[in-house]
């Protein structure tokens, strides 16, 4: 088996399924455990987990910065072991801001938006990645002739002369080219910085009409 790198566990750090940490107290060396909520991306090197409590991983992890995380990937069901050492917290930037993002989106799905809120992204160097023995399920078949499909999406797009047409022709497109049986399009109203459906498809209910606030959910 090819030595796993970060690209190729990616699916892991999407936020589907919490990862767990593994921490040691650097007085007695009592390991802790815990659920960690996100475990973000940065580059091939580096990820970001997210720091929303004062608890003891934590204290830990300031005192003594190793950790391991065991990441499940959300197809295939294997696991992985990423061994970390801890660099620093950012608390404003890109970095932040997108991890927020996600994070906003994972405390909608879990009926948690009240609960979750981040502290800060504390940045991580992998040291060293290993798959963990067991069998894991087949991965699925790559996606191919993503180009072809957005040149066809394109050409049918450029024929519309109207609103509700290149509506249509978008959600149409998505499912004819892209395999992409739901969808729906919001507008924002610059006055209310609301969004608003105006078209939607392979839903029971069209949606048209429905709105949501700027920042409200996975949506807004």
């Amino acid at each position: 088996m090819n030595t796993p790198t970060l690209g190729s566990i990616r699916p892991c750090l999407e936020g589907a399924i919490p990862a767990i940490m593994a921490t040691t107290s650097a007085h007695d060396g009592l390991p802790n455990v815990a659920y960690i909520s996100q475990v973000y991306y940065v580059d091939e090197r580096h990820v970001a987990l997210s720091f929303q409590f004062f608890n003891k991983t934590r204290k830990n992890i300031l005192i003594h910065p190793y950790a391991c995380l065991q990441v499940l990937h959300p197809v295939t069901a294997q696991f992985f072991r990423l061994h970390l050492r801890y660099l620093r917290t950012e608390t404003a930037g890109p970095l932040f801001e997108g991890m927020k993002a996600q994070l906003a989106g994972i405390a909608s799905h879990s009926g948690m938006d009240n609960v979750f809120r981040l502290l800060g992204s504390d940045v991580y160097e992998v040291q060293e990645i290993e798959a963990i023995a067991g069998s894991a399920l087949p991965p699925p078949p790559s996606r191919c002739g993503l180009l072809t499909a957005l040149r066809h999406c394109s050409e049918r797009l450029s024929h519309c002369t109207a609103l509700d047409e290149l509506l249509n022709a978008t959600l149409t497109s998505l499912t004819d080219f892209m395999g992409m049986h739901h969808a729906m399009v919001l507008m924002l109203d610059p006055v209310t910085q609301r969004l608003y459906t105006v078209a939607s498809t392979g839903y029971a209910t069209s949606g048209v009409g429905a709105e949501i606030g700027m920042g409200d959910g996975v949506i807004g």
